[in-house]
């Protein structure tokens, strides 16, 4: 039991240590340059206006206030905001890989038990 906290205490702390990744780029129908954001950009985010897409770190603050949100990949005059890395590929947030492993270690070693 010991070690099972040890491992999420670990695991917390490591995700929590590395910068957010996001896709930046002006104009741009496919995302290819992936940058780590600055300190205050908690937030990914992705904005189609007249059919143009912009990609960049953001900020919670700025999200909670754009609207109307991006419901699907192709609808246009919209905005969407994400908290994994890289998640602002595309219109719709995506999870945090990282996240996903140590939710399924921690299931096997709760299960073992």
């Amino acid at each position: 039991m010991k070690i099972s906290l040890v491992l999420v205490a670990v695991a917390l702390f490591v995700a929590g240590a590395n910068a957010l990744k996001c896709y930046s780029c002006d104009d741009c129908d496919k995302a290819t340059n992936s940058i780590e954001c600055p300190m205050g950009s908690d937030r990914c985010g992705l904005q189609v206006l007249k059919g143009k897409k912009t990609r960049d770190c953001t900020a919670k603050l700025i999200c909670d206030k754009v609207s109307p949100k991006c419901e699907s990949d192709t609808q246009d005059n919209c905005s969407t905001c994400c908290d994994s890395d890289d998640c602002n590929s595309v219109g719709i947030a995506s999870f945090n890989t990282l996240t996903m492993i140590t939710v399924l270690l921690l299931s096997l070693l709760f299960m073992k038990q």
